[in-house]
């Protein structure tokens, strides 16, 4: 939220997917939904579809069986089902899903088309 504070919407939608893809973290479902609005209202929709373009890796995502190294202690466990518990609690949110996403670029002014899904 940090940057969209500041009316960085790039920035934003960058750091949600670094923090994913390099350490498995993901913001509440309510920052990706800001993120979209902030982009929408402010007439970047071009961001907005990049973060759609990541919300549809997540939809795609499967845990890789070494995340947390080969080991299969209790941590290594832990962690690799909070990242699923994230990921899922992301993906399957009805408001982050095709529909929803297309709705509200809809309300913006803007249309999400087949080529803007994967």
């Amino acid at each position: 939220d940090g940057y969209l504070n500041v009316g960085d919407v790039p920035s934003a939608v960058s750091l949600i997917q670094d923090l994913f893809n390099q350490h498995g973290a993901l913001p509440p479902f309510t920052s990706h939904l800001k993120v979209l609005e902030f982009a929408l209202a402010n007439e970047m929709p071009y961001e907005a579809r990049r973060h759609v373009f990541f919300l549809q890796q997540l939809w795609k995502w499967e845990p890789s069986p070494h995340f947390h190294g080969t080991e299969e202690d209790e941590e290594s466990r832990r962690r690799r089902e909070e990242l699923v518990r994230n990921v899922n609690n992301t993906r399957y949110h009805p408001k982050l899903r095709r529909e929803a996403l297309e709705k509200l670029f809809r309300y913006f002014g803007e249309e999400l088309t087949e080529d803007d899904f994967f």
